[in-house]
């Protein structure tokens, strides 16, 4: 089923106004949340937390060396809000990459662009703090300087692939809306691909997906179907109380995550 992108952004228009009215009613110290605001009231909250609150790259490890899953980065109410927040960017920021599956670069610079001091004027308050954010807890090593977002349709994906030599080997990606199966195949070096993937997770709604140094170098991917199947190389099934052989069916709105990545700096 595809994604309704408008009734999308109008529910997203809906929940502002809605901000925009309790503003009103509660007088001048309530602050309605809007696109240009330089202090989104939803990460309130995570900005109080030190850097030692803890590492969810360590506690949250993988089979393999330099995947780790935390299955709940944030709570639901910062999810939906960062989510409503993201769906207000105007439809013209988005540019649509593959069959079923459309890309906000967040700021507007290319991905593939080296970074320059000019972005970070360009990238939005939210932004910022949702990388100083994942920093701070220990979801990437080094501290990101650009976020993309993906929103799929429930039946997209994306093959295998590696993030090649525009950002450094240190990725974290938070999931907000819809279940999918990511895999990680061997990197390709030329010598012929496996018929399996070495390792397969399920990225739960707020989960953290990371992965760094060597782990970079693997492909990752999202097959094209409207349902998942558990199997033996599926590493957090029995933490999901899964079994091989179990179907996920993936949520018919679409799945949306958000991309943390450390661009490299233009020479």
């Amino acid at each position: 089923m595809p994604i309704d992108f408008a009734a999308v952004r109008a529910r997203a228009k809906a929940s502002r106004d809605t901000d925009r009215r309790r503003g009103d009613d509660d007088g001048d110290d309530a602050r309605a949340v809007t696109g240009d605001d330089e202090k989104d009231d939803f990460l309130k909250d995570y900005d109080e937390m030190g850097a030692d609150a803890d590492d969810v790259f360590a506690k949250h490890a993988t089979p393999i060396a330099g995947i780790a899953l935390c299955d709940a980065f944030i709570d639901e109410d910062t999810a939906r809000a960062l989510e409503a927040r993201l769906m207000r960017e105007p439809a013209s920021s988005w540019t649509s990459k593959t069959r079923g599956r459309r890309v906000h670069n967040v700021g507007g610079a290319s991905p593939s662009a080296p970074y320059r001091d000019e972005d970070a004027m360009k990238t939005p308050t939210y932004a910022k703090r949702l990388m100083e954010h994942v920093f701070r807890r220990g979801g990437t090593a080094n501290a990101p300087n650009h976020v993309l977002v993906n929103e799929y349709e429930a039946n997209a994906g994306v093959a295998p692939h590696s993030d090649g030599e525009c950002y450094d080997k240190d990725v974290a990606i938070l999931t907000l809306r819809g279940r999918a199966m990511i895999e990680f195949w061997p990197s390709d070096d030329g010598e012929g691909g496996a018929d399996e993937p070495v390792m397969s997770l399920v990225l739960e709604p707020r989960s953290l997906l990371m992965y760094r140094g060597d782990a970079y170098r693997l492909r990752h991917g999202i097959r094209e179907t409207e349902s998942d199947v558990v199997t033996r190389a599926t590493a957090n099934a029995r933490a999901l109380g899964l079994e091989v052989g179990d179907v996920i069916k993936r949520n018919p709105l679409g799945r949306v995550s958000v991309v943390f990545v450390r661009k490299k700096r233009a020479e």
